[in-house]
Protein backbone atom coordinates (compact mmCIF):
# COMPACT_ATOMS: atom_id res chain seq x y z
CA UNK A 1 0.00 0.00 0.00
CA UNK A 2 1.51 3.26 -0.83
CA UNK A 3 0.49 6.95 0.65
CA UNK A 4 1.29 10.32 0.24
CA UNK A 5 2.69 11.87 3.68
CA UNK A 6 2.84 16.10 3.65
CA UNK A 7 4.42 16.95 7.44
CA UNK A 8 6.03 21.04 7.51
CA UNK A 9 7.25 21.67 10.71
CA UNK A 10 7.40 25.67 10.56
CA UNK A 11 9.52 27.17 13.18
CA UNK A 12 9.90 30.67 11.79
CA UNK A 13 12.86 30.71 9.15
CA UNK A 14 13.48 27.39 9.60
CA UNK A 15 10.88 25.00 7.64
CA UNK A 16 11.12 20.56 7.55
CA UNK A 17 9.19 19.05 4.60
CA UNK A 18 8.84 15.66 4.85
CA UNK A 19 7.82 14.16 1.44
CA UNK A 20 6.39 10.28 0.21
CA UNK A 21 5.96 6.67 1.98
CA UNK A 22 5.55 3.80 0.29
CA UNK A 23 4.49 1.50 2.73
CA UNK A 24 2.89 2.97 5.82
CA UNK A 25 2.61 -0.52 7.35
CA UNK A 26 6.12 -1.34 8.07
CA UNK A 27 6.92 1.93 9.25
CA UNK A 28 8.57 1.84 12.67
CA UNK A 29 6.96 3.67 15.51
CA UNK A 30 8.94 6.56 17.06
CA UNK A 31 7.55 9.29 19.22
CA UNK A 32 8.93 13.04 19.22
CA UNK A 33 9.09 14.96 22.28
CA UNK A 34 10.58 18.77 21.77
CA UNK A 35 10.01 22.14 24.10
CA UNK A 36 10.58 25.76 23.67
CA UNK A 37 12.07 28.10 26.49
CA UNK A 38 12.49 31.36 25.36
CA UNK A 39 12.60 31.32 21.88
CA UNK A 40 14.81 28.23 22.10
CA UNK A 41 14.12 24.98 20.61
CA UNK A 42 15.06 22.44 23.18
CA UNK A 43 14.66 18.77 21.51
CA UNK A 44 14.05 16.91 19.51
CA UNK A 45 14.04 13.61 21.87
CA UNK A 46 12.99 10.54 20.19
CA UNK A 47 11.87 7.57 21.57
CA UNK A 48 11.53 3.73 19.99
CA UNK A 49 8.25 3.31 21.98
CA UNK A 50 5.70 5.26 23.86
CA UNK A 51 6.68 7.44 26.56
CA UNK A 52 6.26 5.87 29.37
CA UNK A 53 6.39 7.70 33.15
CA UNK A 54 10.02 5.80 33.76
CA UNK A 55 11.42 7.28 30.34
CA UNK A 56 9.35 11.03 31.04
CA UNK A 57 11.01 11.04 34.01
CA UNK A 58 14.32 10.27 33.19
CA UNK A 59 13.73 12.73 30.40
CA UNK A 60 13.09 15.18 32.98
CA UNK A 61 15.62 14.39 35.78
CA UNK A 62 18.63 13.80 33.25
CA UNK A 63 18.11 16.25 30.41
CA UNK A 64 15.62 19.32 30.97
CA UNK A 65 17.27 20.41 34.32
CA UNK A 66 21.11 20.49 32.95
CA UNK A 67 19.03 22.92 29.83
CA UNK A 68 17.25 24.55 32.37
CA UNK A 69 20.33 25.52 34.47
CA UNK A 70 22.12 26.61 31.18
CA UNK A 71 19.75 28.61 30.29
CA UNK A 72 18.79 30.22 33.05
CA UNK A 73 21.76 29.88 35.30
CA UNK A 74 22.79 32.22 38.26
CA UNK A 75 26.20 33.06 39.41
CA UNK A 76 25.01 33.29 43.15
CA UNK A 77 23.48 30.81 44.04
CA UNK A 78 23.36 27.82 41.30
CA UNK A 79 20.48 25.80 42.54
CA UNK A 80 18.30 28.81 42.53
CA UNK A 81 17.36 30.68 39.03
CA UNK A 82 17.38 34.56 38.81
CA UNK A 83 14.03 34.19 37.00
CA UNK A 84 11.10 32.49 38.23
CA UNK A 85 10.21 29.23 36.28
CA UNK A 86 6.76 27.62 35.48
CA UNK A 87 6.72 24.80 33.81
CA UNK A 88 3.66 23.42 31.80
CA UNK A 89 2.38 19.54 30.81
CA UNK A 90 0.50 19.32 27.96
CA UNK A 91 -1.43 16.27 29.78
CA UNK A 92 -0.25 13.53 28.13
CA UNK A 93 -0.63 10.53 29.98
CA UNK A 94 3.27 10.07 31.64
CA UNK A 95 1.99 13.21 32.80
CA UNK A 96 -0.13 12.50 35.82
CA UNK A 97 1.99 9.79 37.34
CA UNK A 98 2.64 10.44 40.96
CA UNK A 99 6.50 10.27 40.66
CA UNK A 100 6.03 13.09 38.40
CA UNK A 101 3.58 15.00 40.30
CA UNK A 102 6.57 14.36 43.44
CA UNK A 103 9.43 15.19 41.27
CA UNK A 104 7.97 18.43 39.76
CA UNK A 105 6.74 19.81 42.79
CA UNK A 106 10.54 19.36 44.32
CA UNK A 107 12.43 20.86 41.44
CA UNK A 108 9.83 23.54 40.58
CA UNK A 109 8.43 24.05 43.88
CA UNK A 110 4.30 23.72 43.20
CA UNK A 111 5.59 26.54 40.29
CA UNK A 112 4.00 24.12 37.22
CA UNK A 113 0.86 23.85 35.49
CA UNK A 114 -0.86 20.44 35.14
CA UNK A 115 -2.95 17.67 36.62
CA UNK A 116 -2.40 17.47 40.21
Amino acid sequence: MESSIDVIIDFGSLKIHTGYLKDIHNIPKKSLYGLTINNKIIGPYLFDENLTAELYLNLLSFKLIYILAIIFSNTYDPGISQERIWFQQNGGPPHFDVNIRRYLDQVFLNCWIGRR
